[in-house]
């Protein structure tokens, strides 16, 4: 066998194997990937922010019918992450507690939208257990009491295809993904 080129192959584990020159083999795992820099507008364009943020707008928030509003509170909104039945979307670094009520955390929604981008629910984070039809499975962090995950139940096929997240602390630094845990 020749040893002289790189070969890359895909193993269905998340793991990329790679044969070096001579007689070296790396492993290494596949990262997830973050859905916010991702994230578009209702018209499929990428959703930037107004000072250029990836994928999430500060000082906006989305209020009960689903719509984006300004807000003067620290607290940012992402665009529309696609999802559909059967997904587990994963969350790390994103103040979206389940139970905690008061200042950002009643500015703290998760929308639920068909795909023609239309509101099929948005609700605070802390209510989201109203939802079990469409969202359920939830986990949340040890430490910090926030959300880990849940899974897109969809019980009466409405066709959820799309979720938004407004809350506080988010930033570069804040990762969603869709079926891809997060170490």
């Amino acid at each position: 066998m020749d040893f002289t080129t790189v070969k890359e192959i895909t193993i269905p584990e998340g793991v990329v194997l790679k044969i070096m020159s001579g007689s070296t083999i790396l492993w290494e795992k596949i990262r997830y990937t973050n859905q916010i820099p991702n994230s578009i507008n209702a018209d499929g364009t990428q959703y930037v922010g107004a000072n250029g943020e990836d994928g999430y707008k500060n000082h906006a928030q989305l209020n009960t019918a689903g719509a984006e509003a300004s807000t003067s509170s620290d607290v940012g909104v992402t665009g529309y992450i696609p999802v559909k039945k059967g997904d587990i979307v994963y969350f790390k670094n994103m103040q979206l507690h389940p139970t905690a009520s008061g200042g950002k955390n009643e500015l703290t929604y998760v929308g639920m939208y068909l795909k023609d981008f239309s509101n099929k629910a948005c609700t605070k984070a802390r209510m989201i257990n109203n939802y079990s039809y469409i969202v359920g499975n939830l986990t949340t962090y040890e430490d910090t009491g926030y959300y880990k995950s849940f899974e897109i139940i969809d019980q009466y096929n409405y066709g959820i295809s799309y979720l938004r997240f407004s809350c506080g602390f988010l930033d570069d630094t804040a990762i969603i993904t869709v079926n891809e845990p997060i170490d």
